[in-house]
């Protein structure tokens, strides 16, 4: 390349980075997020969690870089055209064609980078993630339950620890509810115990037990123990045959290279294996492709436009790349319900652009023939849009043009990430849909109430990029020197976009405790039924698990909870004696015929542990528990799916007992956090518009980007550090919220006025 091949080319390499950087920080939030699932747990290490994050990046750049290209071209040839810089180059005889040269060649770049991200980084590293996942999901089977939680996975037993050694495996207070086949149930209490696992399988030792047993007719008979030994011999099947399907376990198609899947391809069995084989052949190769496709189109389409018109060339470029994925997702779709083979259905919409790229040269070069001739393309520029403001215009003016200019920006640019995030979390389902048979009204539901969860990851970075680039327009339209010329210092131009990103912060916070949590249940479920099929989403053992320590009382709610039609929902309590280990009462409330006197007390039969022994009350009657209690520790519950108000109150239960706190202060935190995290991102970008001479303005945007990604990954390190213990919960929220608002403040200070 010469030197203008080299100045072209290097003009949209900032822009794409910094896309490439937003984009894949987005999906990795949102790989995150699936992956929590997995790793929920306060047993697995932080290194655990980074490196499953660490293999999803391949996948998450297949896509991300064809988004940067498009969106970096166009930047990065709008810069070009609003400078007049190709007006220049036009003038001195370099046509269309030699403008698209180093487009060309960055696209035959990232085709060989995709290519091998493609056919060679994706299948090494889905195979390491399948590795470590089946180590977590072993290990979470060898030793699975764990202190302050219920565990439900051995069929008709529910198991609750409170209080144990994670070093040496070794627990206290234990409480065990067993559905015998016989009819009634087995209560088991214990001093202390553990999990052993030897060459026999896996076995629940237990010290100073007691075993209450009820049968049908409400008999009550207990036994002590000083030491039990309790097995199940289907957790040790299910392990082992899990284990052994582990070992013998063909590879997906996502862990096969090139080679690999054409072989597969051609000595499929079925021909329904074979059409798998093909389309994630297929499937990868388009996606390899697209990149110089997208660049062209990009290029093509900020040159057919005006400078000045309606529609900018970013807005276009946008407009196509969500179009893009739009049409290929259709397109994958038709090839998973086998309407149309691989090479049409993943090939249409990448052989439709390229069809868009050509006619958009074409007409390039029709309009210079028809302008007079000359080898020269005429590449017309309009006349720049210019602010009236004179000196003594109003501030009020400046207020509301700035407001109106962040307004219009930052809805753009959250409207355009957020569309992108579901995107990519529909190409995610689409064999879950496919092998479902899930219908077109759930999957927009399900997208519906993900929007929320999404918006509320994007609206910081959006706050961020609507004031960075509102003033940096303003600085490269010279608009900043008028209002500085005025007598307005830097920081009374910046008091707009802090009122604005204080707005943002306020409807952020409502957002996500008033709307959020609702949302985040239902997601929840719509998406465990696209996954699985199954409609049925109960909680298991057919009821959500409560404890309150200090009330020394474990809660069972009925899980039909009023869906049956009852005035009441049933309630069970199982309370313990002073110190916390063996039953003192059990309390079961039963449907009335009559409605409730006093609706906040229940009826029922009770069970006295007491003075005398054990005895039966067919007819008691107790206050109803409050109604918060509910969400509080149980096994179905997240700490974003509870509002602000559920939360502050469930952690002042926990901490009188002594339960785990940790992940429900650090959602409330960064609950708190969130009011103020657009106005520290609104601090870190405004200054950087007025730190650099107009001329070194883009070199202010790349350490304001770098800034901007900083915070967030730190956020979210810090933030999972907090949850999982390593960290207090309020330093690990606002530790790097305080840093960055003081290092933004000191930006303000030595912005240039």
């Amino acid at each position: 390349m010469d030197r203008v091949d080299r100045y072209v080319f290097s003009a949209p390499v900032p822009y794409f980075f910094i896309s490439l950087s937003l984009f894949t920080l987005i999906l990795m939030v949102q790989q995150a997020a699936k992956l929590a699932e997995l790793i929920s747990s306060s047993q697995f290490p932080f290194e655990v969690t980074l490196r499953l994050l660490l293999l999803v990046i391949p996948g998450v750049l297949l896509f991300t870089v064809p988004m940067a290209a498009i969106v970096g071209t166009a930047v990065g040839y709008s810069r070009l055209l609003n400078d007049s810089e190709l007006t220049a180059l036009s003038a001195g005889g370099v046509s269309t064609a030699r403008c698209l040269r180093p487009a060309l060649l960055g696209g035959l770049l990232l085709l060989g980078f995709s290519l091998y991200t493609g056919f060679v980084l994706i299948p090494a590293t889905a195979r390491q993630l399948r590795e470590t996942a089946s180590e977590v999901v072993l290990e979470r089977l060898s030793s699975p339950v764990e202190p302050k939680s219920f565990f439900t996975g051995f069929p008709g037993k529910v198991i609750y620890v409170q209080s144990g050694d994670r070093e040496d495996g070794t627990w206290k207070n234990i409480f065990i509810h067993w559905k015998v086949e016989e009819g009634g149930k087995r209560l088991i209490t214990a001093e202390g115990g553990r999990l052993n696992t030897s060459e026999v399988g896996i076995e629940l030792y237990l010290r100073q037990a007691v075993i209450t047993s009820i049968d049908e007719k409400n008999q009550i008979t207990t036994e002590k123990a000083t030491e039990l030994h309790l097995r199940d011999e289907r957790l040790d099947q299910y392990r082992a045959s899990f284990a052994e399907k582990l070992k013998n376990r063909e590879l997906s198609n996502e862990e096969l290279s090139w080679r690999e899947l054409s072989d597969k391809s051609n000595k499929a069995a079925s021909v329904q294996e074979r059409g798998e084989a093909l389309a994630a052949l297929h499937k990868r190769l388009a996606l390899a492709v697209s990149p110089l496709i997208l660049i062209l189109v990009g290029a093509l389409s900020v040159l057919r436009v005006r400078k000045g018109g309606k529609l900018s060339g970013i807005s276009i470029s946008v407009v196509l790349m969500l179009a893009y994925y739009l049409l290929f997702l259709v397109g994958e779709q038709l090839t998973r319900a086998a309407i149309l083979p691989p090479a049409v259905g993943l090939w249409a919409t990448p052989f439709s652009f390229s069809l868009l790229a050509c006619a958009l040269l074409l007409s390039r070069q029709g309009g210079r023939k028809g302008s007079g001739g000359g080898s020269a393309a005429v590449i017309r520029v309009g006349s720049s849009f210019k602010f009236g403001a004179t000196k003594g215009t109003s501030v009020g003016l400046f207020d509301r043009y700035v407001l109106r200019s962040l307004a219009g920006l930052f809805l753009g640019i959250l409207t355009t990430l957020n569309l992108i995030f579901l995107l990519f979390t529909l190409f995610e389902l689409l064999k879950f849909i496919s092998r479902n048979n899930i219908e077109a009204k759930t999957i927009f539901t399900y997208l519906l109430y993900l929007t929320p969860y999404s918006a509320l990851i994007l609206i910081p970075p959006c706050t961020f990029f609507a004031v960075l680039i509102g003033y940096a327009l303003m600085v490269r339209r010279s608009e900043g020197v008028i209002w500085l010329s005025t007598g307005l210092s830097v920081p009374r131009i910046v008091v707009p976009a802090i009122f604005f990103s204080v707005l943002v912060g306020l409807g952020a916070y409502f957002l996500q405790n008033e709307v959020s949590p609702a949302a985040n249940k239902r997601q929840n479920e719509l998406r465990r039924y696209i996954r699985s099929g199954e409609r049925t989403l109960a909680a298991q053992n057919g009821g959500t698990w409560v404890s309150v320590p200090e009330e020394g009382r474990i809660y069972l709610f009925d899980a039909a909870g009023k869906a049956s039609g009852r005035q009441q929902e049933r309630v069970a309590f199982y309370e313990f004696d002073e110190s916390g280990i063996h039953l003192r009462r059990i309390f079961e409330s039963t449907d009335p015929e009559e409605p409730a006197v006093n609706p906040r007390s229940l009826t029922g039969k009770a069970y006295d542990f007491g003075v005398g022994g054990p005895r039966f009350e067919p007819l008691a009657e107790v206050g109803s528990p409050p109604r918060h209690i509910r969400p509080l520790n149980a096994d179905d519950v997240l700490p974003e799916t509870l509002s602000a108000k559920e939360l502050s109150v469930n952690l002042r239960l926990l901490k009188t007992g002594e339960a785990e706190t940790a992940p429900f202060t650090v959602e409330l935190q960064r609950r708190r956090a969130a009011l103020v995290a657009p106005l520290i991102l609104a601090l870190i970008a405004a200054p950087f518009a007025f730190l650099k001479p107009r001329q070194n303005l883009t070199n202010g945007i790349y350490q304001a980007v770098a800034l901007m990604l900083l915070f967030l990954v730190l956020s979210r390190v810090c933030q999972t550090l907090g949850a999982g213990g390593y960290l207090p919960p309020v330093l690990s929220v606002w530790a790097v919220p305080v840093l960055f608002s003081s290092f933004g403040l000191y930006l303000l200070t030595r912005a240039r006025t």
